[in-house]
């Protein structure tokens, strides 16, 4: 299957992306139809789960003609079985990864960042892997767009071609990230991760894990919040939104 990065190429309005759940499959699909490639989120703690999870991206490739990137968790891989893990999963069709840190399967220890995970997977020297991450934009808040910039820029190094954003709401911190990639001169591909009519249940599970203050227009009109986000992404020159699944 084609990288997602060509997707990227001399496109016109940003390229949107779906992610996609093994519960709901593609019924997540709110932007289905308009969506150039999908992701499919890894929330499994089995390796039965793992193996579902590559069916289910494997099945949906075939189904929709379009690429799928798997999250891969870095604590999941363990460092002596990179160049397996990766090269079975080409063997599959599977090219398309999104490398992050977070949640494990229970009998797992592996990497502890997704950032060594992209560093081991680049030495392995196997071809055609589009290797993504992702950014917290929201730090820009924290400790400036410079700092948040030399993040990006560190997983640029390390191998991401791709980064996909966190969920944010100041449309600021992500166009001003972005406006410094550039003036770096990063090959990066920031893409906008974005809630899509969020329910009031999912803005909680936001403010509660994430812990993000969610503004108040998005309490009172969340799918009119959510498309003013996207059309001042649109308006920036945004190259990619990343339309997260609803729960």
């Amino acid at each position: 299957m084609q990288s997602v990065t060509d997707f990227y190429q001399d496109h016109r309005g940003p390229v949107i992306s779906q992610e996609l759940t093994i519960k709901n499959g593609l019924k997540s699909a709110c932007a289905r139809d308009q969506a150039q490639y999908f992701s499919l989120a890894n929330q499994g703690q089995t390796d039965h789960d793992w193996q579902t999870l590559l069916k289910t991206a494997t099945k949906v490739q075939l189904t929709t003609k379009k690429p799928v990137m798997v999250h891969v968790r870095a604590k999941d891989v363990q460092p002596d079985q990179v160049e397996s893990t990766f090269h079975h999963l080409q063997d599959l069709g599977l090219n398309n990864f999104l490398l992050v840190t977070g949640d494990k399967r229970a009998d797992s220890n592996g990497f502890s960042s997704a950032q060594d995970l992209l560093v081991a997977t680049g030495q392995t020297g196997l071809a055609e892997l589009c290797l993504a991450t992702t950014l917290d934009v929201n730090q820009v808040a924290n400790h400036g767009v410079a700092w948040v910039v030399n993040q990006a820029l560190a997983k640029e190094r390390a191998g991401a071609k791709v980064l996909i954003s966190q969920i944010f709401f100041d449309v600021d911190n992500f166009l001003a990230v972005q406006e410094g990639l550039k003036m770096a001169g990063s090959d990066l591909i920031l893409v906008a991760g974005v809630l899509h009519y969020p329910s009031q249940n999912q803005l909680d599970w936001v403010q509660r894990v994430l812990r993000l203050t969610v503004p108040d227009d998005w309490r009172k009109n969340p799918d009119l919040a959510s498309a003013r986000l996207v059309a001042d992404l649109t308006d920036g020159q945004a190259a990619g939104i990343h339309y997260f699944a609803n729960f």
